[in-house]
């Protein structure tokens, strides 16, 4: 047509004339059409020229891909990862399309999956018409040779091991031409390992901190997992959890790792490095096809790591100079200037150097600056006192941040060697009765540090004590004395011997032990074979004894009265019921075993506080016993307090007319007590003493 016009153009105005023909038999894509041009004039008539024309139809394509994150287009895909779909359709004619019809039909599990698993489909600002099981793209214009993306996201649900999704796309014009493409993956499931790491963002140096390595497998599958720790070359392990130790790796076997699961492993380790240094804290963690690491980062700060010791002679002799080592130490990342240490000298000790520290009084003060992994030996020269003894040396260290240290040791101060004489003389019982046999230890002891020169030894034994066995003793019958002598005593040893004594029926019973001057006294006493016995007549009685019965000399007797004993016995019995509605006033029974006949003129007397004498009428004597009662605040009683009973009595022979027949005569005794069980209904029997 634009060739025919400019034809038309050029003739115009002459006698020519041109015209254009088009066969119009052709119909369908791929017949002909045919032009035919003719030019007339008046001068002639030139051949028509023809040309054909092929009828086209429109050439359309699709291309439809699926890939993941990465970018590539995968065979296998697993549970929950997202594809996008893409759908290149192309014009591949010299003449635009339009009005295009785009249909992707989606796999079942997608479509039961609904808008969890599909989104994002879309067409430049056109929104796609979703169908049952299709996504279509209507009314889409192409101009000729271009093409169209269209996408949208698919995410892969929970499906069985190895189900295949194939999505079929096609692509259709009005004129009956069209494409189609398709794109499958197959779904498998596989582990996805992941790992998290933790540690103290500071940590002082020589510090303990926990770093925690959190495991877990995301996948939809389980796998073998390892996990692994790197330990900082700045770091000690503490606690390693159980992991297996190779050089600065420690790891775990996880086991089977299933999906979903996690867990974590903690350790301890200990900072050890420079002040502002860093520790790098790695882990991994690996499985079949998977893995993943993770690090973390923890700060070293400033510290100081002080310490202090302090060391002297064990023992030294008095007078004499020895010296003290004191070493301050620090061993942290960090200066510790101006650091003051201190040592305290015991009462009785003497400075004589104080190896540049300044000393005041019992006091030696240093002033240091202890850079960091710096030591201080001090070396303080003192002097031991005069005396005996075991003092300590007490050392202090204060640094200027705060921190302290102390430290200690004793000083044992010894006189030279030189003996030590001690007399030692011991009985081997506390109590014996007349007749008993028994043994008397006694003998030097050298308590010093050298053997002694000769000791001479003398034993005096009380009147009451009478030698029967004394090897190596010369007994002096007069003084009274058993003596010996000892050539010499050895360090730290004794010479003992042992006496075989009688207890005598009357008489102190004691022994005393010289030895060159050094003295020692042993005494014991003499026992009785009588016993007393007291009994409340209330079975649920409260009463107990109060304190140790009293026995004593007894007073002078009214005129007519003649004591048949030298002593009188006391004892106080309290807390006895006080309720008159119960069973107060309490009674109490005594009896008195004397362990032979008593003689038949003796009576039972009571002593008042005032000096009174007075017959207990009731008391009933019978072979070796005297019993009688006592009632709380009652005639016997010398104490009125409800509930406190108080009775003092001895046996004495009353003048003839009152004399009972029954008493017989005793021996000289001691009369003891026995405390009341509270509450009880029998009695405890007692030996006096």
């Amino acid at each position: 047509q634009q060739q025919l016009f400019q034809l038309q153009q050029l003739v115009a105005g002459s006698n020519r004339s041109v015209s254009y023909t088009l066969s119009s038999d052709a119909t369908a894509v791929g017949q002909t059409l045919t032009h035919r041009v003719s030019l007339d004039s008046a001068e002639s008539r030139p051949a028509p020229q023809t040309k054909s024309t092929q009828l086209l139809g429109a050439v359309l394509s699709i291309d439809k891909r699926a890939v993941n994150d990465d970018g590539v287009a995968p065979t296998f895909v697993t549970i929950g990862e997202q594809l996008r779909y893409t759908l290149t359709v192309g014009n591949d004619s010299p003449v635009a399309q339009q009005k295009l019809t785009v249909v992707d039909h989606l796999p079942a599990a997608i479509v039961a999956c609904g808008s969890q698993c599909l989104a994002g489909a879309q067409r430049g600002g056109f929104a796609a018409d979703a169908g049952a099981g299709t996504l279509t793209w209507s009314g889409i214009d192409l101009p000729a040779n271009t093409d169209i993306t269209l996408a949208y996201d698919v995410t892969i649900p929970s499906l069985a091991d190895n189900t295949t999704l194939q999505n079929l796309a096609n692509v259709s014009s009005a004129t009956g031409s069209s494409d189609s493409s398709s794109a499958t993956v197959t779904v498998a499931a596989k582990p996805e390992l992941g790992l998290a790491l933790t540690a103290p963002a500071v940590l002082q140096d020589g510090a303990e901190g926990s770093v925690t390595l959190t495991y877990q497998n995301t996948g939809t599958a389980a796998t073998n997992a390892t996990l692994r720790y790197v330990l900082p070359g700045n770091a000690t392990m503490v606690d390693a959890a159980g992991a297996t130790v190779s050089a600065a790796s420690y790891s775990w076997d996880l086991g089977s790792l299933a999906a979903g699961a996690t867990g974590a492993k903690v350790v301890t380790v200990k900072a050890n490095g420079a002040a502002n240094s860093t520790m790098l804290h790695t882990a991994s963690v690996s499985g079949s096809g998977t893995s993943a690491s993770a690090e973390a980062q923890t700060t070293i700060g400033v510290r100081e790591e002080l310490a202090l010791t302090i060391t002297a002679p064990v023992s030294v002799d008095t007078g004499d100079a020895f010296t003290a080592t004191i070493v301050a130490s620090n061993t942290g990342n960090a200066a510790a200037n101006g650091t003051a240490v201190n040592l305290t000298v015991p009462s009785g000790f003497s400075v004589s150097g104080a190896d540049g520290g300044t000393a005041s009084g019992q006091q030696i003060s240093w002033t240091l600056d202890l850079v960091s992994g710096a030591s201080v030996t001090l070396s303080p020269t003192l002097t031991a006192p005069a005396a005996a003894d075991t003092r300590v040396l007490l050392a202090e260290l204060s640094a200027a941040s705060g921190k302290t240290q102390s430290a200690s040791v004793s000083v044992r101060v010894t006189v030279p060697a030189a003996a030590i004489i001690q007399a030692g003389v011991q009985f081997s019982v506390a109590e014996a009765m007349a007749g008993d046999q028994i043994t008397l230890k006694a003998g030097p002891a050298n308590v010093g540090d050298a053997a002694s020169g000769q000791v001479d030894n003398v034993v005096t034994l009380a009147s009451g004590l009478a030698p029967i066995g004394t090897p190596g003793a010369i007994w002096n019958s007069v003084s009274r004395t058993l003596s010996w002598s000892t050539d010499s005593v050895a360090a730290q040893s004794s010479d003992a011997k042992q006496f075989t004594l009688r207890v005598e029926d009357a008489g102190p019973l004691s022994a005393s032990l010289s030895s060159s001057g050094a003295t020692g006294e042993a005494r014991m006493v003499r026992t009785f074979p009588e016993e007393v016995i007291i009994k409340p007549g209330n079975p649920n009685s409260t009463c107990k004894l109060s304190g140790q019965p009293l026995v004593q000399a007894a007073p002078t007797p009214p005129a007519g009265i003649t004591l048949s004993f030298a002593n009188t016995v006391g004892f106080t019995v309290i807390d006895c019921d006080r309720n008159p509605n119960t069973t107060y006033p309490e009674t109490l029974s005594v009896t008195i075993d004397v362990g032979q006949s008593i003689d038949p003129g003796a009576a039972l007397y009571k002593i008042s506080d005032g000096g009174g004498w007075s017959l207990i009428e009731t008391a009933v004597i019978a072979g070796d016993t005297v019993t009688y009662s006592i009632t709380d605040d009652g005639d016997l009683d010398q104490d009125k307090t409800p509930g406190t009973l108080r009775d003092p009595v001895a046996l004495a022979i009353p003048p003839v007319a009152s004399r009972v027949t029954q008493i017989p005569s005793l021996p000289m005794w001691l009369l003891g007590l026995l405390a009341l069980a509270v509450g009880s209904l029998g009695y405890r029997r007692l030996r006096a003493t």
